[in-house]
């Protein structure tokens, strides 16, 4: 209990613990096993994805990115969903998800795998929507990582958005 100001007015804080809210804490960490995947993981595992979303805040790829990212995982390139630049901009920058993300995260399966640069836009947006209790992994060192990509200059592969 508190008084400031000498007046009859008090302030009253009754600690009630975490019991309540525990719960839900462990449900977000059940559902939040890993943020990171190899691609030999994300190959073996792909059918447990509902979609392969690609997010970065500067590119997009071109033609020959969307078949180098579904060639090295072994998806049709139908799996691959290409938000704006902007949208992941929005999510990275309020910490809210956009509609357009938020339809290419809809899935029976409940999760999907992020694609990016270098893999660390896709974990920053993978943070952040594990904090709003949605299941999503990134891969590890993004497009630039995967075998065909290493030997190639990323220009024939993405380009600068402009959206």
């Amino acid at each position: 209990m508190a008084n400031f100001g000498g007046g009859g007015k008090y302030v009253v804080i009754v600690a009630d613990g975490i019991q309540k809210y525990k719960k839900n804490f462990e449900e977000i960490g059940k559902k939040q096993k890993r943020t990171q995947v190899s691609l030999q993981e994300a190959a073996s595992n792909v059918d447990d994805y509902d979609r392969v979303i690609w997010i970065h805040t500067q590119y997009t790829p071109k033609e020959e990115g969307i078949e180098l990212i579904a060639k090295s995982l072994g998806v049709d390139k139908a799996k691959i969903s290409v938000p704006k630049a902007s949208t992941a901009n929005q999510l990275l920058a309020t910490q809210q998800i956009p509609e357009e993300l938020s339809k290419a995260l809809q899935g029976s399966k409940g999760k999907s795998l992020l694609v990016c640069m270098a893999g660390n836009t896709s974990l920053m947006a993978v943070k952040v929507l594990a904090g709003k209790g949605i299941v999503t992994e990134s891969l590890k060192g993004g497009i630039s990582e995967l075998p065909e990509g290493k030997s190639k200059s990323p220009a024939e592969f993405i380009k600068v958005a402009t959206e």
